[in-house]
C-alpha cells in the first residue's frame, strides 16, 4: 500500500480525539522507535499540559543534545501553538548515554 514519508508524517500529526499522553506517545514511538520511553503530564489544572519526557532512541544518535531537543519540540509545534501542550520538557539519550547512566547511578 505504499505510504512513504507521508503516511510517516501523518502517524506522527496530532490525533485530538485521544488523551493527551496516549497521543503524545503514540507519536514519539512512531517517530523516534524508543528503546525507553517515559512520560509525565505535568499540567495540572492548568488548561493545557506541561508534557515531560524521557526517551532513548537510536535516532538520537549523531545529534547534540539540542538538536535533539528542537526535533522533538518540533514534532509538537502545532500542540503548543494550539494551547494543548504550554511546554515540553526533554530528556533525550543515545542507548549508550543512557547505558552510562544507569551505570553512574548504580555506583
Amino acid at each position: 500500500v505504499g505510504g512513504g514519508a507521508a503516511a510517516s508524517r501523518t502517524a506522527w500529526a496530532a490525533d485530538l480525539n485521544l488523551p493527551l499522553e496516549e497521543d503524545v506517545q503514540r507519536r514519539l514511538e512512531n517517530r523516534y522507535k524508543p528503546t525507553y520511553l517515559d512520560i509525565e503530564n505535568q499540567g495540572g489544572n492548568c488548561g493545557g499540559g506541561k508534557v515531560a519526557i524521557v526517551m532513548v532512541s537510536e535516532a538520537f544518535r549523531g545529534q547534540t543534545p539540542l538538536n535533539r531537543t528542537r526535533d522533538v519540540q518540533a514534532l509538537f509545534a502545532q500542540d503548543i501553538d494550539s494551547g494543548r501542550i504550554h511546554a515540553v520538557s526533554c530528556k533525550l539519550k543515545t542507548p549508550e548515554e543512557y547505558q552510562k547512566l544507569l551505570e553512574k547511578e548504580n555506583r
